[in-house]
């Protein structure tokens, strides 16, 4: 009974996992499209989130499905920030 259960975490981890990659595929390839520049800097906003969400965890206690919205808001600014400081 207890290979079924990892069996089943793996399997959840890795849907989401593959949910991650999309989002990211997707944004590259908005970027590409609009822009017609790859955007390297990509991966550095999806660590930040990352950490914002580990951070949210561990101070606060949320899990990180519920830092979710609070991360993006968190990104929004980052986001906003850096365009009008940079751009």
């Amino acid at each position: 009974m207890v290979a079924v259960e990892l069996i089943v975490r793996d399997l959840a981890f890795g849907l989401m996992l593959g949910c991650v990659f999309s989002v990211v595929a997707h944004g590259l390839n908005i970027i590409w499209g609009v822009v017609k520049v790859v955007n390297i800097a990509h991966g550095e906003f999806i660590m930040l989130g990352a950490y914002g969400a580990y951070f949210l965890n561990l101070f606060i206690g949320i899990t990180p499905l519920e830092s979710a919205p609070v991360d993006a808001v968190i990104g929004l600014f980052v986001g906003y920030a850096f365009y009008y400081a940079f751009l």
